[in-house]
């Protein structure tokens, strides 16, 4: 991860509840937070601020690049597939908004990022909480999917490095 140049990316990611996260590279933390994946169905119509809300967060802080995890559901039972969707949907609505201002959004598969981050694909949320607190201060509390947001903005902007 140190062999990145400097630069402000953004990592979305989508869940149960969608995280968010903006990161200086090289080693700072600059904020993040989450949005209800209930909000799903009403972020495009406008009828609620929290998603808008986290997209101009995002874009406030000068992002260059933003990485948003690609929600896949082939683990998942049916029981799940639902919510599934709805994380997806609002998650690709992020994308498409950042995407508007920042014209380099990608899709980042979770073992894609979690390998470069915690060298497994199928790291528990420990094990990246670990690796993100070797690579950069964070606040004293932080949840799963904020970091989350972050260690895909990292593998991703580190996935992007190595394509070049």
């Amino acid at each position: 991860m140190a062999d990145l140049e400097t630069c402000v990316i953004a990592g979305v990611d989508p869940g149960a509840t969608i995280g968010w996260a903006v990161v200086v590279i090289p080693r700072h933390w600059l904020a993040g937070g989450t949005v209800r994946r209930e909000l799903a169905d009403v972020a495009a119509c406008g009828s609620t601020r929290e998603p808008r809300e986290a997209v101009d967060a995002l874009l406030g802080r000068g992002v260059e690049r933003a990485y948003v995890e690609r929600a896949r559901g082939g683990a998942y039972g049916l029981a799940r597939v639902g919510p599934l969707l709805d994380a997806a949907w609002l998650g690709g609505w992020m994308a498409a908004e950042i995407g508007r201002e920042v014209p380099l959004t990608v899709g980042v598969p979770a073992g894609d990022w979690r390998t470069v981050v915690c060298g497994r694909p199928s790291a528990s949320d420990a094990m990246v909480a670990d690796a993100l607190a070797s690579w950069a201060r964070l606040p004293r509390r932080t949840n799963a999917h904020v970091r989350d947001a972050i260690g895909c903005a990292i593998g991703g902007a580190v996935i992007g490095r190595r394509a070049r």
